[in-house]
């Protein structure tokens, strides 16, 4: 089910929450739907050997992100089998990561076996700030009245 939340949307003059799924659908699909992405949680890799953790540990480049867009990668097994796939986000001080809500545990737990000596902190980030999904072909003018 489609929850939306107006409030940061109030801003745009003109703009009114539809109400209903049928209106919420009809957004979605001819303007801008706007839904709680509960479906999504986050977590931060924090410390000193976060980055070289990381690349030994998912499939992506982690040293060659530039921190301005996020990253798809996987977590594999010894054996090479996949076990999580993520989003990660290399920020100067950590490095966030962007999974389902229902694998990030498991993910950070896989992660978490790994440290050995390793100066990194894995740690859930949900309660940091609401995650929210824009969905329609105006998500990206919404998104930059809302955000700048």
């Amino acid at each position: 089910m489609v929850e939306l939340i107006p409030e940061p949307l109030a801003r745009i003059e003109g703009f009114s929450a539809p109400d209903g799924l049928a209106e919420q659908c009809r957004a979605a699909r001819r303007g801008c739907a706007v839904f709680a992405a509960r479906h999504r949680a986050m977590a931060l890799a924090t410390g000193d050997d976060r980055i070289d953790f990381l690349q030994g540990m998912l499939t992506n480049d982690v040293r060659a992100a530039t921190g301005e867009q996020w990253c798809d990668a996987a977590f594999l097994t010894d054996s090479g089998k996949v076990t999580g796939m993520l989003r990660f986000l290399r920020e100067a001080e950590q490095v966030r990561l962007d999974s389902h809500s229902w694998a990030i545990d498991g993910l950070l737990s896989g992660l978490d076996r790994y440290l050995i000596a390793d100066d990194v902190e894995l740690e859930r980030c949900d309660d940091e700030a609401p995650l929210i999904c824009l969905e329609g072909p105006e998500s990206g003018a919404v998104a930059a009245a809302v955000f700048g």
